[in-house]
């Protein structure tokens, strides 16, 4: 069975996914997730929150069936998992943790409910569910949202870079900021609050599509969503909010209930809209000094979400990247160091699984993103017809092998931005290219991918 790929918007958060477990015995379990969280294709991390009966049921049996939901066409996805491990530290469990901790201090949750973890799971199949919808018996419109063009990110950020740099008085510099977030990103619900330092707290100096009523609004460093953002001075985007915030409540209501019920602390309202959807806040820090939060919402469930572009050839994607068209891009190395060197592009992570001899600084993809067998990356070869006589491929194997063994070689072959490997044998490479061609090979049936694209 083709494995299908659920749309990204499926990890949103915006509609609880279902998993249910089954405990050594036999004895079945079902239950709600708030979030689910793409590593790769083939793995996906769930928050541990509370060794619940969930937890319990993969240490002793570690497989899994998840179903997710997509928020826009409500079309349902079923995934097999099998439990592989927990990460209570790195780059993947701080990202999760940062997010339920913005949750619980909104809430008044902080300290009661924190990530104990970050499970990781491998996808054993994935498969869209037909026949979940049932066709409507009276046509009723199309409610689909209009498709648009990609967004031009880093085009927009030149816009504003210009039209900040002409204004001398802080009040304009700041109107003319939240302005032009909304006509180069769509950001129609904006705010900047700036550190006030001996207080500990965020005020609101400037706003826009809140009317007078969103300057003055003060929020404490540490606390809610914004606070937790300036005390942590990462950025956070949070979909379907009010569904995190029901969950935030609902075990605040169980809290209350308990027997060993304590005292907690009061919902920290949030400086904006009442019914925000979105939210998303970045810090803005200069040095080691925090200046202030730029906070951003919007009434839609998935408004901040990323636009793919693709290409048909790397010299287009670079002319676009540094024309400032695109955000960010997949560059061969080769093509990009020399502009990386000059600094006319940053390279965040390499889709190798080491790091590149050129690049040491640069980590590799499986070190920032939690997900350990993350490789993607291209090869050479010396082929020859299929009906060559095998002592000639033998020679030749030999030879290359030993042309790769010579420090001058590795040295020029590094300077391409390439890793020198040393030849294996013949039938390793044979096994090598299957296996590629079954990886990339199945990636373009399931994303549906033609020869034009």
């Amino acid at each position: 069975m083709m494995r299908v790929k659920p749309p990204a918007r499926c990890y949103q958060g915006v509609i609880p996914a279902v998993i249910a477990t089954c405990a050594a015995d036999g004895t079945p379990n079902a239950t709600y997730l708030s979030h689910v969280f793409a590593l790769d294709d083939n793995h996906v991390a769930l928050s541990c929150q509370f060794f619940n009966k969930t937890k319990q049921n993969v240490l002793e049996n570690p497989y899994a069936s998840l179903e997710m939901y997509d928020p826009v066409t409500f079309e349902a996805y079923h995934m097999e998992l099998r439990y592989v491990r927990a990460e209570t530290s790195g780059p993947l469990f701080d990202s999760m943790a940062l997010r339920i901790e913005a949750i619980a201090s909104h809430t008044g949750m902080s300290g009661v409910f924190k990530l104990l973890s970050s499970d990781i799971y491998e996808v054993l199949s994935a498969v869209k569910l037909d026949g979940f919808l049932v066709p409507a018996s009276i046509e009723i419109g199309s409610v689909a949202e209009p498709l648009v063009g990609p967004r031009s990110e880093l085009r927009g950020l030149q816009i504003v870079s210009q039209r900040l740099c002409r204004i001398g008085r802080l009040d304009e510099l700041l109107s003319t900021l939240l302005q032009t977030l909304e006509e180069a990103f769509g950001f129609e619900h904006s705010m900047v609050l700036l550190t006030d330092e001996r207080d500990q707290r965020l005020y609101t100096v400037a706003s826009r599509g809140y009317g007078e009523q969103g300057i003055g609004s003060e929020v404490k460093i540490g606390e809610g969503l914004i606070g937790i953002v300036a005390a942590q001075r990462k950025l956070i985007r949070v979909s379907g909010m009010e569904e995190e915030l029901r969950y935030g409540r609902a075990i605040r209501a169980t809290v209350n209930q308990s027997a060993s019920r304590r005292e907690l602390r009061p919902e920290i309202a949030l400086p904006g809209l009442p019914d925000a959807q979105s939210h998303m806040a970045l810090p803005l820090v200069s040095g080691v000094r925090l200046l202030g939060v730029l906070a951003v919402e919007s009434k839609k469930r998935l408004g901040f979400d990323a636009t793919h572009v693709p290409y048909r050839s790397t010299p287009q994607s670079v002319t676009d990247l540094m024309g400032g068209h695109i955000a960010a891009s997949f560059l061969e190395a080769g093509l990009s160091i020399p502009l990386i060197k000059e600094g006319k592009l940053r390279a965040l992570a390499v889709s190798s699984a080491q790091r590149l001899p050129l690049l040491p600084d640069v980590p590799p993809f499986a070190e920032v993103s939690g997900a350990s067998d993350y490789e993607g990356v291209s090869w050479h070869m010396l082929l020859v017809p299929s009906k060559t006589p095998q002592p000639i491929i033998d020679r030749l194997h030999a030879e290359m092998k030993h042309i790769m063994q010579d420090p001058a070689m590795r040295e020029q072959i590094a300077a391409l931005g390439l890793i020198p490997y040393d030849s294996p044998s013949i039938e390793d490479m044979r096994s090598y290219i299957q296996s590629e061609r079954l990886k990339w090979g199945g990636m373009v049936k399931q994303l549906g991918l033609e020869g034009s694209q």
